[in-house]
């Protein structure tokens, strides 16, 4: 093994290897990173996220007693700074505020349940949780 690396053969293979290796280390930064990331419609997802929000609270909130029908508007900050794909990781969009319309909405107390179950299940202020009897 040692002769072949003395001779002269061995030795431009080992140039031609080195070459080979260099070339490719070159290419390695030249050439673009293809991974396959996921992407992700951020509008479409905040959307969807704050649909399905709104009917699992409105489905929840009409299991109270007293509050009846009811129709939930939510309000997010969703820009594409609050919503990442990094790491196929999403973080979910914060919620600004509640508008909650619902036939027990005129009773005092129904309000207070509301606006308690709302503003601890979004984690968000009461005064940002805002409670109305529907037509």
């Amino acid at each position: 093994m040692k002769e072949f690396l003395k001779s002269a053969k061995g030795i431009k293979i080992i140039i031609i290897a080195a070459f080979i290796g260099m070339c490719l280390i070159f290419m390695s930064t030249i050439i673009p990173k293809s991974r396959a990331e996921p992407t992700v419609d951020l509008k479409a997802y905040a959307e969807n996220y704050r649909i399905q929000l709104e009917e699992n609270l409105a489905e929840m909130l009409e299991k109270t007693e007293g509050v009846g029908n009811c129709k939930v508007l939510l309000t997010i900050a969703a820009t594409e700074e609050n919503i990442s794909n990094k790491s196929s990781k999403i973080i979910m969009p914060p919620i600004n505020g509640a508008y909650i319309i619902c036939d027990g909405g005129s009773s005092p107390i129904v309000k207070e349940q509301i606006v308690y179950a709302v503003s601890s299940l979004l984690n968000i202020p009461s005064n940002r949780v805002y409670v109305s009897k529907g037509v």
